[in-house]
């Protein structure tokens, strides 16, 4: 495992994964050190940009360990994945059922902004206003509030609501004053 750690640190993430791996098929591995192990290797992969083989890396870490403390984050980060192959249905798929699995997860409003902005890539502003606003509504003190306010007024805009553009603006200028 910390030869993996090793690898990963310098930047040689194939080896990386190959250590890991092993350890994986070491019999007697403790459950725990196996999920730590799996997550490390979906970690790898997304750190390489691998976006596809981090995705399934991520979704069996979720599939073998699905009630450990860093599941959600396994779950939002497979559909971030998701959302860097511009594969964006399958990124909603994917943080919906985040969100209904782990619905007080650290990572919900990350997975909530998410869900909005792979909408608004796929041009359907209308919906990305209301996704945009379940992160306010729901999760008002996120990290990720200014962003979703910002994808707000972005959607606005695409749809020549000025005022509402405009008012939404000033909300994410409002956010830093």
């Amino acid at each position: 495992y910390q030869l993996g750690n090793s690898h990963k640190r310098s930047g040689k993430h194939d080896e990386a994964v190959g250590a890991y791996v092993q350890v994986m098929d070491i019999p007697g591995v403790p459950e725990a050190f196996r999920s730590q192990v799996q997550f490390q290797v979906a970690e790898t992969r997304f750190l390489q940009k691998e976006f596809a083989e981090a995705t399934e890396q991520y979704k069996r870490y979720v599939e073998l360990f699905p009630d450990t403390q860093v599941a959600g984050k396994a779950f939002f980060y497979s559909g971030w994945a998701e959302f860097n192959l511009k594969e964006y249905d399958r990124t909603i798929e994917t943080l919906q059922s985040m969100l209904a699995t782990y619905p007080e997860d650290r990572y919900a409003p990350d997975s909530q902004f998410r869900i909005a902005s792979a909408l608004y890539e796929k041009g359907q502003y209308d919906e990305t206003v209301d996704q945009a606003q379940v992160d306010l509504d729901k999760y008002p003190n996120s990290p990720v509030i200014a962003q979703a306010v910002y994808l707000k007024a972005n959607a606005f805009d695409k749809m020549a609501r000025d005022e509402e553009a405009i008012r939404s603006y000033r909300d994410v200028r409002d956010l830093y004053d």
